[in-house]
């Protein structure tokens, strides 16, 4: 065989190939353009029934300032502040103290007793929830305990401390 006919054969052989790779490049350039095409339209078809397509579609949208949680905390955090102060130093007083050591040695008598003291001065200051509280928390202790006459001086503190009238 002679180097003509070789090469002939090798530019026939690179022509056959090339018209093989455009062929493939044209089929794969149809496909791609038919599968963008259906995806466009099944896209389409899903936004327009209100679904999300893309994570931008998936992000929440803003918490109003009324509804958000974290303002409110911001708020009162002047407010939580002034608590944490005055309950630190209320344990520091003589009443404090005493709670504090009936809560170590597990006193629920004492407790009790405590607890309808701090309901008295809470009602007295016109601080009725907190009033409320410390009372429902000392008659419970006292109706655990059966220490009747507690219970009867606190149904009334606790009555007056859920309506507005003072004792």
């Amino acid at each position: 065989m002679s180097k003509s006919k070789s090469t002939a054969i090798g530019r026939q052989a690179l022509l056959w190939v090339g018209m093989l790779a455009a062929a493939a490049a044209i089929i794969l350039g149809g496909l791609t353009w038919r599968a963008r095409h259906r995806l466009s339209d099944k896209v389409a078809a899903l936004r327009s029934a209100g679904d999300p397509v893309s994570i931008a579609d998936l992000a929440p949208s803003p918490i109003p300032a009324s509804d958000n949680a974290a303002m409110y905390l911001q708020n009162i955090s002047a407010d939580a502040d002034t608590f944490d102060k005055d309950y630190a130093e209320f344990y520091k007083t003589p009443l404090g103290e005493a709670l504090d050591a009936a809560e170590e040695r597990g006193e629920p008598p004492q407790r009790a007793y405590a607890l309808k003291l701090l309901g008295d001065a809470s009602l007295a200051k016109g601080d009725r929830s907190e009033a409320q509280s410390y009372l429902e928390r000392a008659l419970e202790l006292a109706t655990k305990c059966d220490m009747r006459p507690l219970m009867d001086q606190c149904r009334p503190a606790l009555e007056s401390a859920r309506t507005s009238r003072a004792i």
